[in-house]
């Protein structure tokens, strides 16, 4: 018998459309996974059973970045992935997932990872989620480094906090200035009662206009509240005295007329006496006298002359 001969296989017009959509295909895919690959992020795909058994079933190149390992190391692993979590942060990751799981709510998170040379990273897992024929859940989604992001977050943070604390510390600085500045000027005028009528204030220093303007409410507050009758004005210790400190001394001796008080100026020296005259000042409402102590005498022996003051009802 002649042995049969093998007819030739030939290919059909719809074979060679099949083989021209595979190579299409493959071409797809291939440019996709360039894509993945190129992607300076990592894709993933992660499912979880309903025993609690973790795997990835895809991962990107974007995993050499973020994890330091190749795809297929992760993928032959996942417990790498979950070991680095910084301890701190992982209480929260399983929460979020846990209620990724119970209503299929998109995955976000944000934390920290912790590598074994110390080295800290930030990273934000975002994933859409489904539930498999099988009862597992998978996630899809991309895991992004924003290490930088958190650094310069961070940095804004405690450049606002040394700010705020800057602004704290001028604050108490400028309010200690405030207090020390109301000591010293209570100190610079001090009212000292030299009688239960008769009040002195020996003036020290230039006599500027913020001053001029606690001069006369201290004597006005201390004529007041000393009932006093007679105010002497010492003006020994002030090194010059303008027009401006001379018309300051005039207003305060008539309010304090207007209190019933009469106000006598002590301690003048000629040169500023000479240089007041020069200005023009009318010291005609103001009683003189050369020394705080003739003022003293004065005022003790006016005082005599016209008896104590009754007390007020």
């Amino acid at each position: 018998m002649s042995q049969q001969a093998t007819p030739p296989i030939v290919s059909t017009p719809q074979d060679s459309d099949l083989q021209e959509q595979l190579l299409a295909a493959r071409r797809d895919f291939a440019e996709l996974q360039s894509i993945f690959d190129a992607a300076p992020v990592m894709l993933y795909r992660w499912t979880l059973s309903t025993t609690g058994v973790a795997r990835f079933g895809f991962v990107s190149q974007g995993c050499r970045n973020i994890y330091g390992m190749t795809p297929a190391e992760m993928v032959a692993d996942v417990r790498y992935s979950m070991d680095v979590i910084h301890p701190d942060d992982l209480p929260g990751f399983q929460k979020v997932v846990e209620q990724s799981i119970i209503d299929l709510s998109p995955f976000n998170w944000a934390g920290r990872l912790k590598f074994g040379d110390g080295r800290i990273k930030w990273i934000r897992a975002q994933s859409v989620p489904k539930r498999n024929p099988d009862g597992s859940t998978s996630w899809e989604g991309v895991i992004v480094d924003i290490t930088e992001q958190q650094q310069a977050e961070q940095a804004r943070s405690d450049a606002e906090r040394e700010r705020s604390a800057l602004i704290d510390k001028l604050r108490e600085q400028n309010e200690r200035l405030v207090r020390q500045s109301e000591a010293m000027a209570e100190l610079s005028t001090p009212i000292i009662p030299l009688a239960s009528d008769v009040i002195a204030l020996p003036l020290i220093g230039h006599i500027d206009p913020q001053r001029a303007t606690q001069i006369l409410e201290t004597l006005l507050h201390g004529a007041n509240s000393h009932r006093a009758r007679i105010v002497i004005i010492d003006v020994t210790g002030v090194r010059d005295l303008d027009g401006y400190g001379a018309e300051t001394l005039v207003r305060a001796a008539q309010g304090l007329r207007l209190l019933g008080a009469t106000a006598v100026l002590t301690g003048l020296r000629p040169a500023i006496a000479q240089t007041l005259v020069q200005l023009g000042v009318d010291f005609g409402s103001l009683l003189t006298r050369s020394s705080f102590q003739d003022g003293i005498l004065f005022a003790l022996g006016t005082r005599a002359a016209d008896g104590p003051r009754r007390p007020a009802r």
